[in-house]
């Protein structure tokens, strides 16, 4: 790479694993077929308008209540509670936010996590206020996770049979991301069926090309 030079990666086969919608705002030439990209910007990225809410304590003190640490609430912005805290002792609480794309952006991540604390401790108690770290992952947020289509809604990728990619690039890209799995599309395990199906299609390619 030079100054002023884009770096160039030339390859025979290409596996994109990011989400299709991400995919469908790349340009390419030739051009992709219009087809693919109606169907890649349709599909959902599961959890892609979401958020996620994390409380970190130096003791699990709603144990010592006697509570479980989940609850499910209309009453703040944490819809979805459960207890984060892990085998060896580190404890948390985490949180799934109600509140959408937009309204998280114009409420600002320090107010959010003080009224997700606020909610926490109706529930679990005022120590649950004095936290030792609060972590706060908005994917919608995130260029690399989100696109506009998903600031707001965002349901579930359905599984559809069909090639992902068609046209000019039908024998050169495959599609390895979650949300193009036939098995649950969107989940960790749509990710691996994905990914195995990917890397089958490229080498059952570079089997038939290196045989010609």
């Amino acid at each position: 790479m030079t100054d002023g030079a884009e770096q160039g990666i030339v390859a025979e086969q290409v596996i994109a694993a990011i989400p299709p919608r991400l995919l469908a705002e790349i340009s390419f030439s030739p051009s992709m077929d219009a087809a693919a990209i109606d169907r890649w910007r349709a599909t959902p990225t599961w959890m892609a308008p979401h958020a996620k809410f994390f409380a970190v304590y130096d003791r699990p003190f709603w144990r010592e209540a006697g509570l479980s640490g989940t609850a499910q609430s209309l009453a703040g912005p944490l819809a979805e509670i459960h207890d984060a805290t892990t085998a060896s002792g580190k404890a948390a609480l985490f949180g799934f936010p109600a509140v959408g794309a937009d309204a998280r952006l114009a409420m600002g991540d320090a107010a959010l996590k003080r009224a997700c604390l606020d909610q926490l401790a109706r529930l679990f108690g005022p120590e649950a206020l004095e936290p030792q770290a609060t972590l706060l992952k908005d994917w919608a947020a995130d260029p690399l996770t989100a696109t506009a289509q998903d600031q707001s809604g965002g349901g579930h990728p359905d599984a559809s049979a069909g090639p992902w990619v068609t046209g000019a690039w039908r024998q050169r890209l495959s599609l390895g991301g979650s949300e193009t799995s036939p098995v649950e599309p969107g989940y960790m395990a749509g990710a691996v069926v994905a990914a195995e199906l990917a890397v089958t299609e490229v080498m059952q390619r570079l089997d038939q090309a290196h045989s010609a």
